[in-house]
């Protein structure tokens, strides 16, 4: 939750120091990571499943609440509020997925990198593009892929193990392929695509017009 800051505060805030200042300030995100765990989705469901309906536009307002108050002492910071934007409004999740990248490039947090680099940041964000950008994640024994690509991301490609199962999934603006290795324990890769339960023959590819709904997969030599 938003932290009360009096004076004095610390400097990487960048809060003021006069005496008597108050302010609501979250040092990193700390609400916003039940979006980043649950996808927004997933935590409404929860939260109804609970006894808290929550609409989407509560949610949206609860995201910007926060976006606006937090101070991102943490590297971590900016690849939960990357992953979140990337569900919500890609093109700022965009932006801030950029910012996070910088994180020991740029220095970001002041004379940190010095010290080692941040692996955690830089495995987030691998995550935020096939977890959030690609929209891949598993239920049972199917994977799911549900890519929403920003402006500034033509393409990507990654490799995944599930159940024994290796898939290299490709995506861009038009279509999402995935190749299925032959898998002597598995015939078949079992996924939803565009919201539709769909099969990939081990040894072969499949492709799906990356933006229609319903997918109509097309067969590609494996």
């Amino acid at each position: 939750m938003p932290t009360r800051l009096a004076h004095p505060s610390p400097p990487h805030t960048g809060v003021s120091t006069k005496p008597g200042a108050i302010h609501k300030l979250a040092k990193q995100a700390d609400v916003l990571m039940l979006v980043y765990l649950l996808g927004p989705e997933g935590l409404l469901s929860t939260l109804e499943r609970l006894g808290y309906p929550t609409s989407h536009e509560q949610l949206a307002r609860t995201v910007e609440y926060y976006l606006a108050r937090t101070a991102h002492g943490s590297t971590l910071s900016r690849v939960v509020h990357a992953s979140v934007l990337a569900r919500m409004d890609p093109g700022r999740g965009w932006a801030t997925f950029r910012e996070a990248l910088a994180a020991d490039l740029d220095d970001t947090q002041g004379g940190t990198t010095q010290e080692g680099i941040h692996l955690g940041a830089m495995a987030g964000t691998i995550d935020i593009i096939t977890r959030a950008f690609a929209g891949y994640r598993t239920e049972g024994d199917r994977v799911i892929l549900d890519p929403r690509l920003p402006h500034g991301l033509g393409a990507a490609r990654f490799r995944l193990q599930h159940r024994g199962q290796r898939l290299h999934v490709t995506v861009d603006r038009d279509t999402l392929s995935v190749d299925a290795d032959p898998c002597a324990g598995r015939a078949q890769a079992h996924l939803h695509v565009a919201g539709a339960p769909v099969v990939v023959p081990s040894g072969q590819t499949r492709s799906w017009p990356a933006h229609p709904r319903t997918p109509a997969p097309r067969t590609g030599s494996g």
